[in-house]
């Protein structure tokens, strides 16, 4: 495989929390313009636990069609990319501060029900040494290990982009045939902070995917314990962490296919064809 570009030796702890809150700033963000996106359509969804992970993945969604967009006619330049993210950081700000409602009872209700189960407080202290795995498998260096598509396509696509300000096809990467929506990502990160880094923005995607379950379970009517336990699992599935390892599309995959499901579950039950 050769010297791994992408892997810049050991991290240090200041370096890993500057690198935690730049990707909670990129995760702001994509909620802020997806929350913006849902106000323009008029669209309060009436289920709840539906908001958070649509505003999410509407944010990321539209994110990969910015850059598209941008990338086509030659503007993928650093300052193009910070001036997008100062706005939506103050639009998301604008947005908690002037129209977001107070917390729903629904959340607390769960809440209340889980704290009279002991069962759910051992499975709150496993989930909490489980996320803490994840924040440190997800703000690791990348890894140049075999069959790591993040090192052998996707983020040299983005470097090369990077350089030439533009989307072009490479003739050695046929990813690059077709800009894909976890490219898209990677590379506005890249131009807002560091191309090497983009790896945590699984972190988008894993806590994305936990919301979209939560949709789905409760949209299935399940108890809240029965939701929680079905987290649990999740978080602590080996692959989930494996794929917080690596530069691949599964965990955005995932987040998709869980909610497009719940959505599809909620069309069913309502008529509403927002979802």
């Amino acid at each position: 495989l050769g010297a791994n570009p992408f892997f810049p030796g050991h991290r240090t702890m200041s370096t890993s929390l500057l690198v935690l809150a730049q990707i909670a700033a990129f995760v702001f963000a994509a909620w802020a313009l997806g929350r913006l996106l849902l106000h323009a359509a008029r669209w309060e969804p009436d289920s709840e636990g539906f908001t958070l992970p649509l505003s999410l993945l509407f944010g990321a969604g539209g994110i990969a069609l910015l850059v598209f967009g941008l990338g086509s006619v030659g503007l993928l330049y650093p300052v193009v990319f910070r001036i997008l993210f100062g706005l939506l950081l103050a639009g998301g700000l604008w947005f908690l501060v002037r129209r977001a409602p107070p917390p729903g009872d629904r959340v607390r209700e769960e809440l209340c029900a889980l704290q009279t189960s002991r069962l759910a407080w051992l499975g709150m202290a496993v989930a909490l040494v489980a996320l803490g795995s994840a924040l440190l498998t997800a703000l690791a260096p990348v890894e140049g290990t075999p069959g790591n598509d993040g090192i052998h396509h996707y983020l040299p696509q983005c470097r090369v982009w990077s350089l030439t300000h533009d989307l072009r096809i490479i003739p050695d990467n046929p990813y690059t045939n077709l800009p894909n929506y976890i490219s898209s990502i990677i590379l506005c990160y890249g131009q807002i902070f560091a191309l090497e880094d983009a790896k945590s923005i699984n972190l988008l995607f894993l806590f994305a995917s936990l919301l979209s379950i939560r949709a789905l379970f409760r949209t299935l009517g399940f108890s809240p314990l029965a939701t929680a336990l079905g987290l649990l699992i999740y978080l602590v599935t080996p692959l989930t962490h494996f794929h917080l390892r690596m530069v691949f599309i599964d965990l955005a995959a995932s987040s998709f296919l869980f909610l497009s499901f719940a959505c599809w579950l909620r069309y069913q039950a309502s008529g509403k064809m927002q979802y």
